[in-house]
């Protein structure tokens, strides 16, 4: 097996924020003697719930069932500047304005509620018994029941009218029974998809749908209206397709009208996919053995783990194409309390927080001049990718008593696998998830300097010196024992004291920062002495 080395070059503007919705790829089945393909993939739709009291929504005057069918023209044939659909306004009116028709795609508070629901489309095979995948209900009622997913809270169900639902009845039998349903909401998917030849994208359902293709419109079905359906060949659609290059993918349905909800996908669109792999982050302990959780005192160094383990990429299929390049993305936040002390070539940057303060530090990829090197071996059986185990390390001081928690969320890493045709970018994007948290407990020293020994009546002063190298906010407890000593000035970090009972004693403080406790004593011989006149 030949072994080879890429380069992983710096994108800094790649961040998962970037990331658009797309498919999950899960297990994969043996469609054919020579298809690969995975039994489902899953489109991360946002539901909007609305009431029936949105005028575009149950509104008699705009009823088409059995009177025309869809509606054309409704909207523009581009999207916006914010990839969502334009009003376009037409003869017969089935929606008020622009301006309602502009809350239909968009986060509105007291108008809709967004809710993130997965819609998977299975594996399945046309009358051709070409593979393709589907989706098909006819009661497509994504957030029934007011409490849905998560606990949202939706507008609930609509009660005017009852619906029969297939299923388990009151008696316990199958069968059907009528039912309140939760009508009135709308759509949205987004995804990438790369333009091979062939594909098709069929709909068919109720109400409003209407597809976009590199932001252009090529499935109309708009209006209330019965079950419609339309089917596209990409072949054939006047928009400028490119075979090997990537488009965007925008669909946008409606449900408008209470009795019916039908909502049917095909497709042979192999869709953009991104996949998702393991990354563990681990802290070096003082015996040298890394775990989630480290301890140390001011001063000490830890080093970090990032580990990327080995692992396999499944690659969508394509003509004359070969990986040239692949570039890497990562980026970590750490808390201010660990100083970075060895970056590893990393890119050091300070976090700041709304008050203009340096909250943590912010570590990225380095620049193209001082690339990763990433290993990768070709199975040349299956013709998979198989990258090498990567390791990155960072040492760090811990500067502030505390416990800080390195978060999965505070980690950003993926890459995008490259072309040999330039135009084609990000084909293939592997994102890395953390699996595990990491805690670096610190605490620090302390101890009180002063005189051994005093004579009664005689006031000293005592100072506690610790390793911090800003106590400001720390909180100092100073306890003596009044039999023989007496605090005459507690100052925090120093105190003078009277001694007035001759014996041993002792000076204790207990020190507390960032739900840190550090305590010390020191013992102090209390004398008397003779003076002769």
């Amino acid at each position: 097996m030949k072994r080879k080395t890429f380069h992983l070059l710096a994108i800094a503007f790649l961040t998962i924020s970037a990331i658009l919705p797309s498919f999950l790829i899960t297990t994969s089945v043996k469609a054919s003697d020579d298809l690969d393909l995975p039994e489902k993939v899953v489109f991360e739709a946002t539901i909007r719930d609305f009431t029936h009291e949105h005028p575009d929504f149950e509104n008699d005057a705009y009823m088409n069932f059995g009177r025309g069918g869809a509606t054309k023209g409704l909207v523009a044939k581009e999207l916006d500047e914010e990839m969502k659909p334009v009003f376009a306004g037409v003869e017969r009116q089935v929606i008020t304005n622009a301006e309602t028709f502009s809350q239909w795609y968009r986060d509105i508070d007291g108008v809709n509620t967004p809710i993130k629901y997965p819609i998977e489309l299975k594996l399945d095979y046309g009358e051709d018994g070409k593979p393709l995948y589907r989706f098909s209900s006819d009661e497509f009622f994504p957030i029934d029941d007011g409490e849905f997913l998560d606990g949202q809270k939706t507008f609930g169900n609509y009660m005017g009218k009852r619906v029969p639902k297939s299923g388990r009845t009151g008696s316990g039998s199958y069968g059907t029974e009528r039912v309140y349903r939760n009508f009135h909401f709308t759509t949205e998917i987004e995804s990438k998809f790369m333009y091979k030849g062939g594909e098709t994208f069929m709909f068919r359902g109720d109400d409003d749908v209407w597809v976009f293709i590199d932001g252009k419109l090529v499935i109309d079905i708009g209006g209330v209206h019965a079950v419609d359906d339309e089917k596209i060949f990409l072949d054939d659609l006047d928009i400028g397709l490119e075979k090997g290059k990537i488009y965007t993918f925008h669909f946008f349905h409606a449900e408008r009208h209470t009795e019916h909800s039908n909502f049917t996908i095909e497709t042979t669109i192999d869709f953009y996919t991104e996949q998702e792999h393991k990354m563990n982050l681990f802290a070096k302990n003082e015996d040298g053995s890394y775990s989630n959780e480290a301890s140390g005192m001011v001063g000490d160094i830890v080093e970090l783990e990032y580990i990327f383990p080995e692992q396999e990429i499944d690659l969508p299929e394509t003509e004359n194409l070969e990986v040239t390049g692949i570039k890497f993305n990562f980026e970590t936040i750490l808390p201010r309390g660990l100083q970075v002390v060895d970056s590893g070539e990393l890119i050091k940057s300070a976090v700041v927080d709304e008050r203009g303060y340096i909250s943590g530090t912010k570590l990225r990829q380095p620049e193209s001049d001082k690339d990763f090197d990433l290993e990768y071996e070709i199975d040349p059986i299956t013709g998979k990718y198989r990258i090498k185990e990567y390791v990155l390390k960072v040492k760090v001081k811990l500067i502030t008593p505390g416990a800080y928690r390195l978060k999965p969320e505070d980690t950003v890493a993926s890459y995008s696998l490259y072309y040999t045709d330039g135009a084609i970018v990000g084909l293939h994007k592997g994102n890395y998830i953390a699996e595990n948290n990491v805690t670096i407990n610190v605490q620090f020293r302390a101890r009180i300097e002063g005189p051994d020994s005093m004579y009664l009546g005689e006031i000293v002063t005592y100072t506690v010196i610790t390793d911090l190298e800003d106590a400001t906010d720390a909180s100092f407890t100073w306890n003596v024992d009044e039999n023989y000593l007496k605090i005459v000035e507690d100052n925090g970090e120093t105190i003078k004291v009277k001694a007035v009972g001759k014996g041993e004693s002792q000076i204790s403080v207990n020190i507390e920062l960032n739900g840190v406790d550090q305590s010390t004593f020191k013992t102090v011989n209390v004398l008397w002495v003779i003076d002769i006149q």
